[in-house]
């Protein structure tokens, strides 16, 4: 899914919102909709508008008529909106999907045995969408040997065949201009430009001292950029996944023997990431019912709930039960009662006697 927008159905109450840059938001009747006057409407759709000012988002956080949010946008400005729900008087849920640097761990022998389609598969996923995507992946993370040493070359042959493309603001393009010329600043860090002029593909080589050195090489680039860490032990692999914030996804490249040899690194991914990817590549969320995409901070403020897939509507939704004393005064089949339900709910759901935990 493409990042910094926001447009969809939703219930009263609720909207969504990114900030900064154009950005489309749709606020509800009782959601503070006079609030976007100063803002600029979609042809054609009244419902929508374009954001260009990031009071016009906190003051819809702030507004009484709103009971939750949601956003996918950079750490900076989701962490102010939500700040901002969490200070109002009556405290509202703020779902932000913010910044995630989606690691992909290459494991040796996959190396030794699909390399040369690995640095291809790679490139294409950090470069789709001019890098522009959720889950596009910043950080590529192996052991050194020849093997990594051919799918270095490879992935830096790709990337310098990777042409400029358009980002969706100029502000967002500048700002990855910027981020990509101070990591190419920093000492010990191998820089392969794609072509054209900037925005262009970067992709940054380091060893894993100079990036466990840098606190900025673990923070997202949102853009067609990708840091290639070269560890010098298993020990430094596990050190480096260590260091990383949460991340809506985690990337294994590996065979069966690789897998059988890695189980500190994945109970570590396990804490680190909303969805591990096994020998696939992070581009790319199918919508359905077992999707989880989400993570932990700062990747998303809330772990627990997926913005793709079934489950997000959970986000905004509330529970309310309904219990009775009497039952030869009340039941739920009177009209008093069965107007607020659509049907009385059945027998088998009425009581739980005992909960096990998973």
């Amino acid at each position: 899914m493409g990042r910094r927008t926001a447009a969809w159905p939703w219930p009263r109450g609720a909207f969504a919102s990114c900030l900064p840059g154009s950005t489309r938001t749709r606020a509800s009747e009782d959601g503070g909709a006079a609030l976007l006057r100063g803002a600029v409407l979609v042809a054609g759709n009244e419902d929508f508008a374009i954001l260009d000012r990031p009071e016009i988002s906190l003051a819809l956080v702030r507004h009484p008529g709103v009971k939750a949010g949601a956003f996918t946008g950079s750490l900076r400005a989701g962490r102010a909106l939500f700040d901002a729900a969490a200070a109002r008087t009556e405290p509202i849920p703020f779902f932000a999907e913010m910044g995630s640097v989606n690691p992909v761990f290459l494991l040796p022998e996959a190396l030794a045995k699909d390399g040369d389609a690995i640095a291809e598969g790679l490139a294409k996923s950090a470069n789709m969408g001019f890098g522009q995507f959720c889950t596009s992946p910043g950080l590529a993370i192996g052991i050194a040997s020849g093997e990594f040493d051919r799918f270095a070359e490879q992935l830096r042959s790709n990337f310098a065949r990777t042409a400029t493309g358009t980002m969706l603001t100029p502000g967002i393009a500048s700002a990855y201009c910027d981020a990509i010329t101070h990591i190419g600043s920093i000492d010990g860090i191998r820089v392969t430009r794609g072509e054209g002029s900037d925005p262009v593909p970067e992709l940054f080589e380091a060893n894993a001292q100079a990036f466990l050195a840098h606190s900025e090489l673990r923070h997202e680039v949102f853009g067609p950029s990708t840091i290639l860490i070269r560890c010098e032990s298993q020990k430094e692999l596990e050190s480096v996944s260590r260091s990383l914030e949460g991340s809506l996804t985690a990337t294994i490249r590996g065979t069966e023997a690789d897998l059988r040899a890695q189980g500190v690194l994945l109970k570590i991914l396990k804490r680190k990431a909303g969805r591990l990817i096994f020998n696939g590549y992070p581009t790319g969320v199918e919508v359905c019912a077992a999707m989880h995409h989400g993570g932990p901070y700062p990747s998303t403020t809330d772990p627990r709930f997926t913005s793709v897939g079934t489950a997000a509507i959970v986000r905004f939704a509330r529970s309310c039960s309904a219990s009775r004393g009497d039952a030869s005064t009340t039941t739920f089949e009177s009209g008093v009662v069965s107007r607020h339900w659509t049907s009385p709910p059945p027998s088998w759901i009425s009581r739980l006697s005992s909960l096990t935990a998973v």
